[in-house]
């Protein structure tokens, strides 16, 4: 343990020397990578017998932020039961919440799909194939928002200013109008309003062969809306994903009623922004 970098003391943390008691402190930071010297392990140990949480620097300051570093993370990190716990209820919640949004949903499916026609022509719908929990493959269900001969993008995200997208896309794009169907996706059971985003299956393979913990958003229902969605930008390289996959890892950890809670009410506020559309 060394002393610690000045934003973690402007959260109100101490850096104490590796030999002071931990008696007076909730939480010890420590700096070191590998083994601990003899001395700051027997403080260490001290404090984990007195009941004290340790971490360690380089994750400590990410969760701080809501983000997981995923070079540190494996599944020992996840709460014990936690997921499987937890999933009946979510899905629960999922289906009366999504009952409820119905009728606002569909009206603005209905305006949303003859504007479509209006400017646009057929096909109003535009699916799919994503990947879910446990890797299994599923068809979702969006508002098109592209040209007809480009609506499925070959497999590349959009990106800033994408010329594939018409001027009435952009704008349901903007307020995330175009991703009502998959409240039907929610009934299902293939998504939940809450979860990582589901990728496509060749972006999956690219990105989890270049960040292994990729897979592990495959261990719950992909989501409407997300920890991801709502704290970072949209994400359409491996760069971007990177980051997003550190809230991605932060929300497994950390899934709960509250947090789940907390994601929706910051998604109205992005709902009415349009922050984080392209």
């Amino acid at each position: 343990m060394m002393p610690v970098a000045r934003d973690i003391a402007a959260s109100g943390m101490v850096a104490v020397l590796p030999t002071a008691s931990a008696r007076p402190y909730d939480l010890l930071v420590i700096t070191q990578e590998g083994a601990l010297p003899p001395a700051c392990a027997a403080t260490v140990s001290r404090a984990l017998v007195a009941g004290k949480r340790v971490r360690h620097v380089a994750g400590f300051t990410k969760e701080i932020h809501g983000v997981t570093d995923f070079a540190h993370f494996d599944l020992d990190h996840l709460p014990e039961g936690g997921l499987t716990r937890y999933r009946p209820v979510k899905r629960l919640a999922d289906v009366l919440a999504a009952l409820a949004l119905a009728p606002v949903a569909l009206a603005l499916i209905a305006v949303s799909a003859a504007a479509i026609l209006a400017t646009m022509g057929g096909p109003v719908f535009f699916r799919q194939a994503r990947v879910g929990r446990a890797g299994r493959v599923f068809q979702i269900v969006k508002l098109r928002t592209m040209r007809p001969a480009t609506a499925g993008g070959g497999g590349v995200p959009t990106a800033i200013g994408d010329e594939r997208v018409t001027p009435l896309g952009r704008w349901l794009r903007r307020f995330h109008i175009d991703e009502l169907p998959q409240i039907w996706n929610v009934l299902t059971g293939e998504m939940s309003l809450v979860g990582p985003r589901p990728e496509q299956a060749g972006l999956v393979e690219a990105y989890a062969r270049e960040l292994p913990a990729f897979a592990y958003r495959q261990l719950v229902r992909p989501g409407i809306t997300g920890w991801a969605q709502v704290r970072a930008p949209y994400a359409a390289d491996l760069a971007e994903t990177r980051v997003k996959l550190g809230y991605d890892l932060f929300y497994l950890k950390h899934v709960s009623p509250w947090l789940d809670a907390q994601i929706c009410a910051r998604t109205v506020w992005t709902l009415l922004s349009g922050i984080g559309a392209r």
